[in-house]
């Protein structure tokens, strides 16, 4: 099977199939790699990069000082197009290669609307019954970024059994899942009036998200178990004093 040409079939240029191709064998790995295996310039590979983040198919590690980019699950292609591409996804799956972890605490960038649904959905990956996953966040402006793929998610978050606690921004939103958190089985409490809240946070056993609810879409995860129960106790502060 000629995968440049599938790429092609499903909306990706030429040189942009390439550089996914690249980033699905490489693994995590440099700019000057991937323009190594492609014969793209780096500059080249950059931008062509970014445009993979669009779409939600790249995403960028920080490990210490340094950078790592990396080729999304080939599943993320379903997003680009309404038709079956199964079997194409299912072949790149195969070239995938095993990834060695890079330090403990790694982030994750993510952009655009796909790379946010990615990231959201990710946090819910190796979730036990009764962990906890907490939120801070003006939902007006966080459910609004994306209405219909919120709603599936927060019913899919919804069926987990989770420890789910939320401290909103006190408008239509916050006030409206206070009066029916039963149904999304949550704890809702609202922040004081006046408060303004420009990114939308979570933390669970394992991960930190931060979405930005204004400007750019871009959606950070870090992985930091350390973390996440360190901002844990500052969010237990907080919610034990809130009425």
């Amino acid at each position: 099977m000629n995968f440049l040409k599938e790429l092609e079939k499903l909306g990706l240029k030429e040189n942009e199939a390439q550089v996914y191709l690249a980033g699905l064998e490489l693994g995590p790995t440099k700019i000057s790699e991937i323009s190594l295996k492609t014969g793209l310039g780096r500059t080249n590979v950059y931008a062509l990069i970014n445009n993979l983040m669009e779409m939600g198919l790249f995403k960028l590690k920080e490990t210490g000082f340094k950078k790592y980019y990396s080729a999304e699950s080939p599943e993320n292609l379903k997003n680009l197009v309404e038709q079956q591409t199964n079997q194409v996804i299912n072949t790149l799956k195969s070239k995938v290669e095993k990834c060695q972890n890079i330090g403990t605490n790694e982030i994750f960038h993510f952009k655009g609307i796909n790379g946010m649904r990615s990231a959201f959905l990710s946090m819910l990956e190796n979730l036990k019954s009764g962990d906890f996953y907490y939120i801070v966040s003006d939902g007006n402006l966080w459910y609004n970024t994306d209405p219909i793929f919120f709603e599936k998610f927060m019913r899919k978050r919804a069926k987990m059994n989770l420890d789910l606690k939320l401290m909103l921004v006190d408008n239509e939103f916050g006030r409206n899942s206070l009066k029916h958190q039963k149904n999304y089985n949550e704890q809702v409490k609202l922040l004081p009036k006046g408060t303004q809240i420009h990114a939308n946070l979570v933390f669970t056993p394992q991960k930190i998200l931060s979405h930005q609810l204004s400007g750019p879409r871009i959606t950070t995860i870090m992985e930091s178990p350390e973390s996440s129960f360190a901002q844990k106790q500052i969010f237990d502060i907080a919610w034990n004093n809130l009425k």
